[in-house]
């Protein structure tokens, strides 16, 4: 049995087109209505989308209830909403809001699907499919794993869940396609402010970043929105995207236990997530009826979030064949996906690695975006289907260890990503002495500077490398005093974020839920950051950070020589200069001139407080500003040169 043989073909592909464009949480849903192989998964599935969808339809009537226009309309509705929450509350929320009299933003979407209170009109679609699938949930039970086949038949056949959530779905056909998204690190390239965007529509688990030009910054940076026809709204503190480490990845969490100190959330994958203070104060807010904003924002060319993805929906919908692809599992190696797969699989899993892996990195999905195909293919593909799909070699080794030598030994590699991991492992191992580590050895988290800096910056090739930049290869290259890595794709996180961390957006996403879910990548960003710390302790100059937009390019400068102490042993004892240890290290540093950034980087400060401390420097005209770099004093530096 197949999902399609069991509905109508209009219900299959309301279902199908669901899991390419709705708000993610309900594609997800429906992306596993249409995967379901026997009539025991597919109730399970009809019945939990049904849930999924009350849920995600509460996060919006409840952030929509909140900016609505008359505050003193029902304040005290959600009053005595708490404890744990199931189907049934979520459906009341949506079925209260609708009710509203005064305006808000989701109002006329919630109307076309929920009863208003006027009798005259009756029970509305999405409302009256949805009572029925409740009420049959309650019936049934919530253990549906128990249902037996010839019950999931009959059920099917009598009560028709398919044929209610597919009406439930049409009802509100118009805020399921309002767009859903997360846009993060705002920053100004060119006069120009700058976010990355996740559009989260469609059942990849994994969107990818894209730039977007804003006429001016949300206030909730990394939250998910909604996009109305002239306003955005957010959907935090009922819906949150937050790090889920039982997938390793970021995911959306729904409000799902409310108390009087906490909030508890759930995924779709029924991992959890406890609130922060702020989340909890501010949900009790909105519960008590405190009204907040919507925000007024555009794309810098004018249109509404909404209009942009009605337009790329529509392109979506028009090329559907295009839309997802089937996993190519014959060009993937065998030795490769027979590796990995023993990393992830669970002991005396019998399955082969291709359903492990269709499971545990890829939800089970059968067919992928071409963004994520790719992705895929540079993961496990043979050398051939590497050449074939990206036509360059991923890795350039490179040893310059002699001087006036081009290099000592060169390593070129058009291998998958899991087999250039290893070529460079070794490669580093044998020039750096980082001795004894293998490929499997990188899931250590701690360990000597050699060994933390060789596993981020390798690890940070693939991971943010741009795979369609065919103009060359990442590289590394090893020198006596440093190493260089260089890489297509300039960094999606502006220079703060890379110095101070935060949400680091990664350009291939599924590439670092795969290396995260055995265990060679760090979640948000702290890899760098990690880095960064480790060379601090370790007395090191502070590594070196450009992305260059212009060149699509991003190159990590990693320098092995300690910092000289100049500062205690001369200026200090001799001159009687009084310092900060963060002035200190500055100072030492400007020896051979250094950035704000490096000065944050090799202090442990904030950006601004790396700055302050450079000011006192100059001010005590130690050092002097030459274009973007501060270097000590000609004469300090024939002083200290003759000292």
């Amino acid at each position: 049995m197949t999902a399609e043989t069991k509905m109508s073909e209009d219900e299959f592909r309301l279902f199908e087109r669901g899991s390419w464009v709705y708000p993610h949480p309900v594609a997800l849903s429906c992306g596993r209505i249409i995967r379901s192989r026997s009539e025991e998964t597919l109730v399970d599935a009809l019945l939990k989308g049904a849930e999924i969808l009350a849920r995600y339809l509460a996060s919006v009537s409840l952030a929509s209830y909140s900016v609505r226009e008359d505050g003193t309309e029902s304040p005290e509705l959600f009053a005595d909403l708490k404890g744990h929450l199931a189907f049934g509350h979520f459906l009341n929320v949506t079925q209260l809001v609708a009710k509203l009299k005064c305006d808000h933003p989701a109002k006329s979407y919630l109307r076309s699907g929920f009863s208003t209170g006027d009798d005259k009109k009756g029970k509305r679609p999405t409302d009256e499919a949805l009572i029925k699938l409740l009420n049959l949930r309650n019936e049934l039970g919530h253990d549906l794993n128990s249902i037996t086949r010839p019950k999931a038949i009959s059920i099917l056949q009598e009560h028709s869940p398919q044929t209610l959530l597919a009406a439930a779905i049409e009802g509100v056909q118009g805020l399921l396609q309002l767009p859903l998204f997360v846009v993060e690190n705002f920053g100004f390239t060119k006069g120009k402010l700058v976010g990355q965007r996740l559009m989260l529509m469609g059942d990849s688990a994994d969107p990818p970043p894209e730039s977007v030009e804003l006429s001016n910054p949300l206030q909730g940076d990394g939250d998910p929105y909604v996009g109305f026809s002239d306003s955005v709204y957010v959907l935090a503190p009922m819906l949150v995207w937050r790090v889920s480490h039982k997938t390793a990845n970021y995911r959306l969490f729904i409000f799902d236990t409310i108390e009087t100190d906490s909030v508890k959330y759930k995924a779709v994958e029924v991992s959890t997530y406890e609130s922060q203070a702020t989340e909890t104060s501010d949900f009790h807010s909105i519960l008590a009826g405190n009204v907040r904003q919507a925000e007024s924002i555009t794309l810098a060319d004018g249109r509404s979030f909404a209009r942009e993805w009605s337009e790329r929906r529509k392109a979506l919908e028009a090329a559907s064949d295009k839309l997802q692809g089937r996993i190519p599992w014959d060009t993937f190696s065998a030795d490769t996906m027979k590796w990995y797969s023993s990393k992830l699989a669970e002991e005396e899993d019998a399955r082969s690695p291709a359903e492990i892996i269709h499971s545990k990195l890829l939800d089970g999905r059968d067919s992928l975006t071409p963004t994520e195909l790719n992705q895929l293919q540079m993961l496990f593909g043979t050398e051939a289907s590497i050449m074939k799909t990206i036509g360059r070699e991923l890795l350039d080794l490179r040893a310059v260890m002699t001087e006036g030598e081009r290099w000592d030994e060169r390593v070129e590699s058009h291998s998958n990503v899991i087999d250039c991991l290893k070529t460079a492992v070794e490669f580093f191992s044998k020039y750096v002495g980082v001795d004894g580590v293998t490929l499997d050895g990188l899931k250590a988290t701690s360990g000597s500077a050699d060994y933390l800096a060789m596993r981020e910056a390798l690890v940070n090739l693939f991971i943010h490398q741009d795979f369609t930049d065919q103009r060359s290869a990442a590289q590394v290259e090893i020198q006596p005093e440093q190493v260089v890595c260089f890489n297509p794709g300039k960094s999606l996180t502006n220079e703060r974020g890379l110095i101070e961390g935060g949400k680091s957006q990664c350009r291939n996403p599924l590439i670092a839920r795969a290396l995260r879910l055995i265990g060679f990548a760090e979640l948000a960003g702290s890899g760098l950051r990690q880095l960064q710390h480790v060379w601090r302790t370790n007395k090191r100059r502070p590594p070196k950070m450009e992305s260059n937009s212009a060149a699509n390019t991003f190159t990590l400068t990693l320098d092995w020589r300690t910092v000289p102490d100049n500062y205690n042993e001369f200026w200090k004892d001799r001159l009687g200069v009084k310092l900060s240890e963060s002035e200190a290290t500055i100072l030492n540093l400007s020896v051979d001139g250094l950035t704000v950034e490096e000065a944050a980087s090799a202090t442990g400060l904030r950006l601004d407080s790396a700055n302050e401390a450079i000011e006192t420097l100059v001010r005590q005209a130690l050092v002097d500003q030459k274009k973007k770099r501060y270097v000590i004093k000609n004469h300090l530096r024939d002083l200290l040169s003759g000292g």
